[in-house]
């Protein structure tokens, strides 16, 4: 994120990473060579319509994900669960990333977001050992495909920094649970060269001009 990072900033971070108590998901594979596969529908933030399908492989140094879905849903915050008074649509400039539940057991329930919010803002007093981490970036077509790897220890794009955490990135990737978030942040063209950058690499980029939210989500259970 370009600039400093202020309290005027807190909510919608916290918006960005609270995740869904709900998931579907469809099915998990273990190959003989102890690769794991795992599917999850896609769903849609504000009504939880399915809007297409994800993938995570799991191996012993790592996870990669695909995603492909409609671009379609309203952007929410989902702090206070109202509408932003924005569509996710073609054009938008967009990212996904991972939410990662290293400690999944830890957590009150279904890992969602609470677990976040008590990891970032209270100090993890449950021990989830909760990161989010940037996974990719790119204006959206008619739909949104996206691809993405992450090694265990890689933390070059936590957000646990700009709470003044140490980040952990992914610890185990045969144990963690993961959610996958597709998050808007409006139409491109309103963008200059420089906020269109930083809006696909970053979590607050192209904020100031568009508004910016959670548009659909996929989960992965521990196998």
């Amino acid at each position: 994120m370009k600039g400093g990072f202020s309290i005027s900033h807190l909510a919608a971070i916290i918006a960005i990473v609270a995740v869904s108590m709900m998931a579907i998901g469809v099915g998990t594979t273990l190959a003989s060579s102890g690769v794991i596969h795992q599917t999850a529908d896609v769903l849609r933030f504000d009504n939880m319509a399915d809007v297409g399908v994800a993938k995570l492989v799991r191996t012993e140094s790592g996870v990669s994900m695909t995603i492909k879905s409609s671009v379609e849903g309203d952007i929410l915050d989902l702090v206070f669960q109202v509408f932003l008074g924005q569509l996710f649509t073609p054009g938008d400039a967009t990212t996904n990333w991972f939410v990662v539940f290293n400690n999944p057991g830890n957590c009150v329930g279904d890992c969602d977001d609470g677990d976040v919010l008590d990891a970032l803002l209270f100090g993890d007093p449950n021990s989830v050992m909760v990161d989010v981490i940037f996974a990719t970036g790119h204006i959206a077509g008619s739909q949104w495909r996206a691809a993405a790897h992450l090694s265990e220890g890689d933390t070059s794009g936590s957000l646990r920094p700009l709470f003044g955490l140490e980040p952990i990135g992914l610890t185990d990737a045969m144990t963690a649970e993961i959610h996958i978030q597709v998050r808007s942040h409006g139409p491109a063209s309103n963008l200059t060269p420089d906020e269109l950058a930083d809006a696909i690499s970053s979590i607050l980029g192209g904020c100031g001009t568009n508004l910016c939210g959670n548009s659909q989500f996929a989960v992965f259970k521990t196998p």
